[in-house]
């Protein structure tokens, strides 16, 4: 029996992909590699390795069912805290000088 993806979602920062597999496979997916993806199979997380020297994949073990790639930047989330929390701060620096002079 040959190994197949029955279906597939894929968005910039994630796919899921469901497989029919009886044997292990490596699961190779054109997407430039990069640190920041992460796998997961039936949800327990796999290590990604590269393909090629560019792609990235995964070995997907037998009788495996989904399959989850996600782009997670902890960076990304990390500004974006920064960013709320100054926003914040200022807001309230700025309402207890108007309260201040008023």
């Amino acid at each position: 029996k040959d190994s197949k993806i029955t279906d597939y979602k894929l968005t910039p920062d994630w796919i899921r992909v469901k497989v029919d597999n009886q044997y292990p496979v490596i699961l190779n997916w054109t997407r430039n590699y990069n640190t920041n993806w992460h796998c997961w199979v039936d949800g327990r997380e796999v290590k990604i390795f590269r393909i090629y020297n560019s792609f990235m994949g995964a070995v997907i073990p037998a009788n495996s069912s989904l399959v989850e790639f996600r782009y997670i930047n902890n960076n990304l989330t990390y500004a974006y805290v920064i960013s709320i929390l100054g926003f914040v701060i200022i807001n309230v620096i700025v309402v207890t000088y108007l309260k201040k002079i008023s």
